[in-house]
């Protein structure tokens, strides 16, 4: 499931597990719980914040109240998101939390990328907002346009560990702006490795939706569009 980056439905479907979505979910939990809990934080890896940091998403998603149950046996004084006063969460803004945000930032990109490989373009074009300075929305056609550039010459855009890796996830803070751009590396079998997803993040915007505003500037070749 990690390792081709899909979500709980899509995992439901490929393997036919419709009767058995209760012990999948039960499953999903206790590996949350294994790198939640028993891994030593020092220990942790990119990787591994990476895996608990999908797994928990997944999780959440599905059903909070799993998530919950552990928080509480780890910390008797853990509140839930829903019953927490809202004075508690606006304590500290949306991204002021650099390296939880970061993560759910690449965690967004890297779903994008998923949406790609798999070309299901209308999920891909739905995780982004409206451009602000074109005020236009991307059109499917111009996605089909652009991925046919990339696959004259690569057969697909790979979703395994190696390019889910930071090292392919570039996040530069423009200049007098509130914004970041982030160049996210399309790895293919070949390892060319010579295109890449562009997207902007609104932090102002975030804060104040408490999640990840992004906006899609280009699919190109690497170089095409670098400042």
């Amino acid at each position: 499931m990690f390792e081709d980056y899909m979500s709980f439905d899509d995992y439901i479907r490929a393997y036919k597990l419709e009767r058995s979505e209760a012990i999948l979910l039960r499953h999903l939990s206790e590996v949350y719980k294994v790198l939640s809990q028993t891994v030593p934080p020092g220990l942790k890896t990119e990787e591994l914040l990476d895996a608990e940091t999908y797994f928990k998403e997944h999780l959440t998603s599905v059903d909070s109240s799993l998530i919950d149950e552990w928080e509480m046996m780890r910390d008797p004084d853990y509140v839930p998101a829903e019953k927490r006063e809202p004075s508690i969460e606006r304590k500290k803004s949306f991204t002021q939390d650099k390296l939880t945000f970061t993560r759910l930032v690449r965690n967004h990109v890297f779903t994008a990328v998923k949406y790609l490989s798999h070309d299901n373009i209308a999920s891909f074009l739905d995780l982004f907002e409206v451009n602000k300075e074109t005020g236009t929305p991307w059109a499917a056609a111009r996605i089909d346009e652009l991925l046919n550039g990339y696959y004259d010459g690569r057969m697909r855009i790979r979703l395994d560990p190696d390019a889910r890796n930071n090292k392919h996830c570039q996040i530069k803070k423009l200049p007098e702006t509130n914004q970041w751009r982030i160049h996210q590396t399309l790895c293919d079998p070949d390892e060319k490795n010579d295109w890449e997803l562009i997207v902007m993040v609104d932090l102002a915007q975030s804060d104040q939706r408490n999640e990840p505003v992004i906006s899609l500037e280009n699919i190109s070749s690497i170089g095409a569009h670098r400042e």
